[in-house]
């Protein structure tokens, strides 16, 4: 379940984003609040490419709290910004990267092809896909929510179809 302050956000970034033109996409818990998963996020997580973020860094120039930087951990990098929107954290990652048990580090497939648009609340909305939504969970060592996205997709096999 979204708390209420998240969905004015919610879609005034959408319209924004896709007014740029980006390619990018909502990822992490609001994805799965969107596909139906009962949860409550404590944020909104966006995908995109490098390009992609510096713009969403530029429009959101004054709600800054972490300016957009290349960050890397242990398990990702991904050039990342967090926001203040009225209030609803907002994270922004580009260019996404995880890094493989030897060290060496997985390029996802292109941005473009794991998204998928939906209908939610009257708005086509872009959201990871949720068989690299699990990937992605997988690759964080986020084991057992990549088993409930297994879980869910094997159970919605007509929703996810054409992926």
């Amino acid at each position: 379940m979204l708390p209420g302050k998240f969905i004015p956000v919610i879609k005034e970034l959408a319209s924004q984003c896709d007014q740029l033109g980006l390619t990018w996409a909502f990822t992490g818990s609001i994805n799965l609040v969107m596909w139906g998963f009962e949860l409550e996020p404590h944020d909104i997580d966006l995908e995109t490419d490098r390009s992609g973020a510096e713009k969403i860094d530029q429009l959101l120039t004054g709600r800054v709290v972490w300016p957009l930087h290349l960050r890397e951990s242990e398990i990702m990098q991904s050039w990342f910004g967090r926001y203040d929107y009225d209030g609803v954290q907002v994270e922004v990652m580009g260019d996404c990267r995880y890094r493989r048990p030897d060290g060496s580090w997985v390029t996802p497939r292109a941005l473009e092809k794991r998204i998928h648009r939906m209908l939610w609340q009257g708005i086509s909305m872009p959201v990871l896909n949720l068989a690299d939504e699990e990937q992605a969970c997988q690759l964080m060592g986020r084991l057992e929510k990549a088993g409930c996205i297994r879980a869910w997709l094997a159970d919605h096999p007509k929703l996810t179809e054409g992926e």
